[in-house]
C-alpha cells in the first residue's frame, strides 16, 4: 500500500508556465484526505519550496537543492549539505573560463547569479530570493552553496570537463535539456528521499515517486512505485516501473489516480 507520494515540481507537478493545475491539485487534496503524505522532492531552493508547500498544504518533510536540504513540518531547514567551498569555487572558476552561465543555491534559501542570460528568467520565481552578485567566489557564497545550477545543453561537449574533474566529489546530474546540477557527492534526491522515510518511518515498498529528468533517477529506480513522466526521456521511461501521461496532460494525477484512486473505488 502506498503512504508515501514523492513529487519533482518543474516538469512533473508544475508546467511550464508555472502553474498546477486543477485536477493535479484535486489528485493530492485526495490523497492528504486519505492519509497519504505527499513530499516534495525538487532541485528548486528551500525558499521557493516551502512556498509550493504552503500554496498545497502539504505537512511532514520535503527535500529541496536536490536533495542537499531537508525542510521540516514548521518550514524550517532540518539537514542541509553545502558543496565543499574549494570545489564551489573551482566550480565558478571553471565556468568562467568556458564561459558557462550559472546559478548557486545558497544556504540562506537564495538565488544567485553572477552572469546576464536570458534563462535566468526560467528560476525567477520570487525576486525577493533572486539576486545578482557580481563577483561569486567571495566566500559568502562559496562557502555557502548547496547546489550549482549550470546553463548546459544536453549536447554541450562542455560537460564533460565537470564529470572528469569532479567525479570523484560532486555529482553532475542533468536536470532537463537545458541544464545541468552539481550537488556534494552525499547528497541527491535519493538521499533526500531516505532521510524522510526514515523520519517517518517507512519502507521503500509504500513509496510512490513520480519525476521526469536524471536528477529523478534515484528516487524512480528506488521506490516501490518509480513513475515517469510523459515529457521524460527515454532512458527515465525505460527505468520506472509506470509511465505517465504529460506533465501538461495531468500527469502526477493520472498516476495519483492509477495507483491509489482506483484501487480504492474497485474495493
Amino acid at each position: 500500500m502506498i503512504k508515501l507520494v514523492a513529487l519533482d515540481l518543474d516538469g512533473t507537478l508544475i508546467a511550464p508556465d508555472q502553474t498546477i493545475s486543477k485536477k493535479n491539485r484535486e489528485a493530492i487534496r485526495k490523497c492528504l484526505d486519505m492519509g497519504i503524505m505527499v513530499s516534495i522532492h525538487t532541485g528548486r531552493c528551500a525558499a521557493s519550496t516551502k512556498e509550493i508547500i504552503k500554496d498545497l498544504d502539504l505537512k511532514g518533510f520535503h527535500a529541496s537543492s536536490s536533495g542537499a536540504t531537508l525542510i521540516d513540518e514548521n518550514l524550517e531547514l532540518c539537514y542541509m549539505k553545502k558543496v565543499p567551498g574549494e570545489f564551489a569555487r573551482e566550480v565558478f572558476l571553471t565556468c568562467r573560463k568556458l564561459k558557462i552561465p550559472f546559478i548557486s543555491q545558497t544556504s540562506d534559501s537564495l538565488i544567485a547569479h553572477e552572469m546576464k542570460y536570458e534563462d535566468l528568467n526560467y528560476f525567477n520565481e520570487n525576486d525577493a530570493f533572486f539576486k545578482h552578485i557580481p563577483d561569486m567566489t567571495i566566500d559568502d557564497v562559496v562557502q555557502n552553496t548547496l547546489q550549482v545550477t549550470l546553463f548546459l545543453n544536453d549536447d554541450d561537449p562542455r560537460k564533460s570537463y565537470f564529470k572528469d574533474r569532479f567525479g570523484e566529489v560532486l555529482k553532475f546530474r542533468r536536470a532537463g535539456k537545458m541544464f545541468a546540477n552539481i550537488i556534494d557527492n552525499s547528497a541527491g534526491k535519493l538521499t533526500g528521499l531516505k532521510k524522510v522515510m526514515e523520519l517517518v518511518g517507512l519502507k521503500r515498498e509504500e513509496i510512490m515517486a513520480i519525476g521526469d529528468t536524471e536528477v529523478d533517477l534515484g528516487i524512480i529506480n528506488f521506490s516501490g512505485t518509480g513513475v515517469a513522466m510523459g515529457n521524460s526521456p527515454e532512458a527515465i521511461k525505460m527505468a520506472a516501473d509506470f509511465v505517465s501521461t504529460e506533465c501538461k496532460e495531468d500527469g502526477v494525477a493520472y498516476a495519483i489516480e492509477r495507483f491509489i484512486l482506483e484501487p480504492t473505488r474497485d474495493k
